[in-house]
């Protein structure tokens, strides 16, 4: 049986626990492929004890249709939907530590990124956006502002918590994305977009009587972020890739879920000093 994956492949479960990856179309081919190498790479690099992935089993070409897959190991556990409303006092904190060690092990084998590798990587992305995007002045506001310093390191680039497996102590990323920057600042913008901002927690359609426990839960792992963290995460650059982040959505959401994050674009630190008269072209 068939079902569309959230980066648009196809999802098969496979005879025993095997997972097979497709590619929607050969025009994405390349791209699950630089996510499978991704994901490989974590595996043979993380140092964590209790972030994992996915092993890769087996890959290649389907020869009728020349479409990319990859075989990974089924994981046994549950979304963050069915995982966060039961989670105990300890788990919860155990779950921030978790999140503490994995960041740990990235900015242990981080180093400065170039500043014109920085800024041509930033500059290009933010050129790509205004072609497709509400916010033009915005993005023209943020194209003047200055890049970095900003920590190059490995990262997931796309750390959302509809990307998490949790089974047992453990936490299992899983679709790894290709970034514009790679830098551990991309997963704690993407952390924040759902601890803070609750993105996943507004998509995944919780029922209302887990939404005061998520909440909290969420609330509780952001501030210990934020207070372990702040001399990455209070800086401008950090604000910078914030807002990047929530313009790369844009194109890929229509309707309620567009004006959801419109709110939330209007929301983000830079947005509020380009909307006033000192920032704001009027």
């Amino acid at each position: 049986m068939f079902e569309l994956g959230g980066s648009s492949c196809i999802l098969e479960r496979k005879d025993g626990d095997v997972i097979r990856k497709i590619s929607s179309t050969k025009d994405y081919n390349d791209r699950l492929k630089e996510q499978m190498f991704k994901q490989m790479e974590f595996l043979s690099v993380n140092k964590s004890i209790n972030v994992d992935a996915p092993l890769i089993l087996n890959s290649g070409v389907i020869e009728d249709s020349g479409l990319f897959f990859f075989d990974m190991e089924y994981i046994r556990g549950n979304i963050f939907v069915e995982h966060m409303p039961f989670l105990s006092t300890i788990e919860v904190h155990r779950i921030g530590r978790t999140f503490c060690e994995y960041f740990d092990d990235l900015i242990l084998r981080s180093k400065l990124y170039k500043s014109d590798e920085l800024e041509s990587a930033v500059g290009d992305k933010l050129e790509e956006l205004k072609k497709n995007s509400d916010h033009v002045e915005f993005i023209e506001y943020l194209q003047k502002q200055e890049v970095g310093p900003i920590m190059k390191s490995k990262c997931h680039g796309d750390l959302t918590f509809s990307n998490m497996i949790f089974f047992g102590k453990k936490i299992y990323l899983i679709d790894f994305l290709d970034s514009f920057v790679d830098s551990f600042l991309i997963d704690f913008v993407k952390l924040k977009q759902d601890l803070y901002y609750r993105w996943s927690f507004y998509l995944s359609g919780i029922p209302s009587y887990y939404v005061l426990r998520v909440k909290q839960v969420f609330y509780y792992l952001w501030s210990v972020l934020q207070g372990m963290y702040k001399d990455f995460i209070d800086t401008h650059s950090f604000r910078l890739l914030e807002s990047i982040n929530f313009l790369r959505i844009e194109p890929y959401v229509t309707g309620i879920k567009k004006e959801h994050l419109n709110r939330i674009i209007k929301e983000t630190p830079l947005y509020e000093k380009f909307d006033n008269t000192n920032g704001r072209r009027i």
